[in-house]
């Protein structure tokens, strides 16, 4: 599966902290994102399936955890780069 096409930012401050937690937690085994199209959306770094899609970043999480805990995804012990530059912030609440 290629890269995710380029993506609108996410507008809130809120948004961005809850980005970067889904991406700390899951970015390793899934690539995570915010588009107008598809809202909140993943897709596993295997290959396997399609997006995982959510109105909201809570329900991205959950449907996350689902696909994980159904067949987890091998992760890769490398840090990976996402889009956008997008980093967990020190103290960030989830």
């Amino acid at each position: 599966m290629g890269e995710a096409a380029p993506q609108a930012a996410v507008t809130t401050a809120a948004d961005k902290d809850a980005l970067a937690d889904l991406r700390w937690g899951w970015g390793d085994a899934y690539r995570i994102g915010w588009d107008a199209r598809r809202r909140w959306w993943a897709n596993r770094r295997d290959g396997k399936g399609g997006d995982i899609t959510a109105d909201s970043h809570d329900g991205l999480w959950a449907a996350i955890f689902a696909d994980y805990t159904t067949s987890p995804v091998r992760r890769d012990p490398s840090p990976v780069a996402e889009p956008g530059g997008c980093q967990r912030r020190a103290g960030a609440a989830r």
